[in-house]
């Protein structure tokens, strides 16, 4: 984000998305593609699933409840 001029505080969630999707279309418009599919074959970023088989567990501590000392922030 850096690197496109793009300050965002981090770990904000609308923030980060945000941030990510500027980034994206930095990306495509730096390599001169219209479309996810192009720009990924353009950098040869392979489209598959962030989360598989292989680390699923990770997965599924994402969405267990957080335990009470957690929530102390709230």
């Amino acid at each position: 984000a850096a690197y496109i001029g793009v300050e965002f505080k981090h770990h904000y969630a609308l923030d980060d998305a945000e941030t990510c999707a500027k980034v994206v279309l930095e990306a495509a418009k730096l390599k001169g593609v219209n479309s996810l599919p192009d720009l990924l074959k353009t950098t040869g970023v392979p489209l598959e699933p962030f989360i598989d088989d292989k680390n699923r567990s990770a997965q599924d501590a994402l969405h267990k409840e957080p335990e009470p000392e957690q929530m102390s922030f709230f």
